[in-house]
Parts: C-alpha cells; structure tokens; sequence
C-alpha cells in the first residue's frame, strides 16, 4: 500500500469536514439573513430597498462563497480517496462503481492534479462579463 496516497486522503477528509462545519455555521447566517428578508417582503418592503439596506456580504455572495467552498473541499477528497483506493488494488472501475460515476471520470480523477484552494470551478463569473 502506498501511505502517501492514504495520508493525503485522510489529510483531504479533514480538510473536508472543516469545510463542513464552517458550512453548516454559515447556512445558519444566510437562513437567518433570508428570514429576515421574506419579513420585510410580507411587511410590503421592495426588493430593490432590501438589497440597498442589506449588510454586505449579500446572500448571494455567501451562498457563492459557500458552495465554492464545498465545491474545492470536494473534488480534493474524492480524488485524493480515489488514489487511495486505487494504491490499494481497487480497479478503475471497482471505484467508478463505488463513486456512482464513469470508468473515464475516475482515470481524470487518477490522472489530473487536484484544484488548489483559490480554485473555484465555474461558480464565480467575472462582473464585467454582463
């Protein structure tokens, strides 16, 4: 077996549930924040006041920030458990059946390196792109 590889999935997986629990804290503040919200909408507030009277972070850049998040934090583990198990004599295929995913998914997985932390996939889009 190839440790290495193990202990990156083990580093990975507590990366992952930091991630989670500062998740789980901040899913707390944006249903607090859209509770908030669809009480000023009840009490016959316009959108527009809303947003302008909000405290930045928005709830949509908490959501961004989150799922960016959760997004890093995933792609990291399921790879770094995907060398795991296959140093570990697991097939391409043993573990495309286990992730519920394609035998090439998990050859990219195998064969591409993990997205650093400021990595954030699609989610973000450039402002001046509208």
């Amino acid at each position: 077996m190839d440790e290495p590889f193990a202990d990156r999935a083990t580093d990975r997986l507590h990366e992952l549930l930091d991630v989670l629990r500062d998740h789980r804290a901040k899913i707390d503040e944006i249903l607090e924040r859209a509770r908030h919200i669809d009480r000023q909408l009840r009490a016959g507030t316009a959108w527009a006041a809303i947003v302008e009277a909000e405290e930045p972070p928005l709830i949509v850049e908490l959501l961004t920030e989150s799922i960016e998040r959760l997004h890093t934090a995933s792609s990291r583990f399921r790879r770094a458990e995907a060398h795991a198990l296959h140093t570990q004599g697991l097939s391409r295929q043993d573990i495309a059946r286990r992730f519920g995913v394609s035998r090439q998914r998990v050859s990219t997985l195998l064969n591409t390196p993990e997205p650093d932390r400021a990595h954030h996939g699609s989610y973000r889009r450039n402002v001046s792109s509208f």
